[in-house]
């Protein structure tokens, strides 16, 4: 007979993600751990199994817990809220299809990234100890990061840095100013890291 673990409400209840989770709002937090807290509070023995797996590395605890709430998340989509009923031979890449799709009607991108990392991980782990056939995730879509832009000097710094290059004083003095203008220009243009502009060789 398939061992079960308990955990409570308050668990679910506690909704603390392991990813970076920007996008979530304060109402899809409530809904998420109200769903989580209102299904079945058992676990099939094989995903306890991973559970420990994961906990020989030592994670935080708030990872672990996010571990579950994923895994609580899909199953109760995959087996209509009895998320101890699931067995590995339900994980296929149409089912997770089917069941991300429904996850992200009401899910940020970011809950959903961190959710799809759990079930990779997860999956990973089955294949593994050879209770999957393959792992599937690499055929369910997950949103894109959006790649920030890097910022940019404000234009009333710009052109005080071209006024000082420019202009000699009692501060600064230069041989050959017109270098120096090409110099931070090239940089300002290029999209330089300031880093990456202290490095440069002016010979």
């Amino acid at each position: 007979m398939m061992q079960c673990l308990l955990f409570t409400q308050a668990e679910a209840a506690w909704r603390v993600p392991h990813e970076t989770d920007p996008g979530d709002s304060v109402n899809e937090g409530v809904v998420e751990a109200a769903t989580v807290a209102a299904a079945v509070d058992v676990i099939p023995e094989w995903f306890q199994q991973f559970l420990d797996h994961r906990q020989a590395s030592k994670p935080l605890a708030h990872t672990m817990k996010a571990y579950r709430r994923d895994f609580v998340a899909i199953a109760n989509l995959l087996t209509g809220g009895e998320p101890v009923r699931l067995s590995s031979a339900d994980i296929t890449r149409d089912s997770m299809r089917a069941a991300f799709a429904a996850f992200a009607a009401d899910h940020e991108a970011a809950s959903i990234r961190r959710c799809w990392s759990t079930w990779n991980v997860l999956c990973t782990f089955l294949h593994t100890n050879e209770l999957l056939a393959a792992n599937p995730m690499q055929l369910v879509g997950r949103p894109k990061l959006k790649k920030p832009l890097p910022e940019a000097l404000p234009r009333t710094a710009v052109e005080a840095l071209l006024s000082a290059v420019t202009q000699e004083s009692d501060a600064r003095r230069t041989d050959w100013k017109e270098r120096d203008l090409a110099v931070i220009l090239t940089a300002l243009l290029a999209g330089l890291r300031a880093e990456e502009l202290r490095l440069v060789d002016v010979g």
